[in-house]
């Protein structure tokens, strides 16, 4: 059974332990690279926007946030860049961590059953080629998180529906891996920037 999860808006109080706020569902890549930086012994945040990431750093509710800073396929992350434009953050360190992109399903569907792929913007423009090639009878519908969309196709239930996520996100809410390593290069890295507030 999926466990509801709130993602946090600015004012929410703040906890003493270090809080790492990042954009996205819970088993986003964002709070992977966290985790791969800071190790388990944190509590990670998800926030819907950058935009709350942002306040929920400026308002010392959150001990750090993590911004995607640039992608190797999909270029600069210009919502994340916008938001650390509007912020007087200082860098505390960069990540660069792997990315993996999987096609995911509830189990059981078959590629032709699709017709609707959702995943976040930047995801769905590393894809673009897969996507092309093995599913031209399916749209491609932004959604806000990779994490997310895996959430959204394991509690809509259709077969019908597809996103494209992180692979531990199949395990986490139940999914069948339909095609691994769907990005058009193999080489795909995000780099991250940890911030705090001064």
């Amino acid at each position: 059974m999926l466990r509801p999860w709130t993602p946090h808006r600015a004012g929410a109080t703040a906890r003493r332990r270090i809080r790492i706020a990042f954009q996205g569902a819970p088993g986003a890549f964002s709070e992977e690279a966290a985790l791969a930086h800071f190790g388990r012994a944190v509590e990670c945040v998800p926030c819907t926007t950058f935009g709350d990431v942002g306040e929920m750093l400026a308002s010392g509710a959150a001990t750090y946030g993590i911004f995607p800073l640039e992608n190797a396929i999909a270029g600069p992350v210009h919502a994340s860049l916008a938001v650390l434009a509007r912020h007087a953050f200082t860098e505390v360190a960069q990540v660069t961590h792997p990315i993996r992109m999987f096609l995911l399903g509830v189990p059981g569907t078959t590629l032709d059953e699709i017709r609707q792929v959702i995943s976040h913007p930047v995801a769905l423009q590393q894809c673009g080629t897969f996507l092309c090639r093995a599913l031209p009878q399916a749209s491609a519908t932004p959604f806000f998180d990779t994490a997310g969309a895996a959430r959204e196709v394991a509690i809509r239930g259709a077969r019908s529906l597809a996103s494209i996520s992180p692979p531990a996100t199949a395990s986490r809410y139940s999914l069948q891996v339909l095609a691994p390593d769907v990005h058009d290069r193999q080489e795909n890295f995000t780099r991250f920037a940890i911030m705090r507030a001064k």
